[in-house]
């Protein structure tokens, strides 16, 4: 399996990629528009993060903004970015997740810039049954701008889950003792 980088000198740092050429086919638009969004992410960095912690502003601090700049120079960044052109769940949320009632939660940041955090919980509840959600004040990265209270919901839940293993284990055990 051999790679090759495209090398457009210039643009090299922005744009360099590993593709191997047999596996990989994407479009011209597809491969320039993640490019473009690349570039207006890293410069922009700063100002989306800190919109991403509406609460706690603080929590966007140096170090988070440099490791994200740092970790979108890595070389499967772009085509991460490329799938959001050519995202295709050919499978629906619903149906992934009928089998694990109550063994899901999802932590909603209702302050959320990125996604109408209104319409993800209205859309989850009627089309994902059973599945767990908490709404709570914070934005896109609740478990680290309020790690405390993500952290309380979390425990409570793998408590509650625990609980409910262990209780259909002893009914099975007292089942099994029962009919012999």
């Amino acid at each position: 399996m051999s790679t090759t980088y495209l090398d457009y000198s210039f643009y090299n740092l922005l744009f360099r990629l590993p593709v191997n050429i047999q596996d990989r086919k994407t479009s011209v638009a597809t491969w320039l528009g993640s490019r473009i969004i690349l570039f207006y992410l890293r410069l922009r960095i700063q100002e989306l993060v800190k919109q991403c912690y509406p609460t706690k502003i603080e929590r966007a601090d140096d170090w988070l903004i440099n490791e994200m700049l740092r970790a979108s120079y890595d070389p499967g960044v772009p085509v991460v970015l490329e799938s959001i052109f050519s995202f295709n769940l050919s499978i629906p949320l619903n149906y992934l997740l009928e089998d694990v009632k109550e063994n899901v939660i999802i932590i909603q940041g209702m302050k959320d810039p990125i996604s109408d955090s209104n319409a993800t919980v209205a859309m989850l509840k009627e089309h994902c049954d059973g599945v767990i959600i908490k709404k709570i004040d914070a934005g896109h990265c609740p478990h680290d701008e309020v790690p405390e209270l993500v952290n309380s919901i979390i425990c409570d839940w793998i408590h509650r889950v625990e609980s409910n293993i262990l209780a259909g284990f002893s009914e099975l055990i007292m089942n099994t003792l029962v009919t012999q």
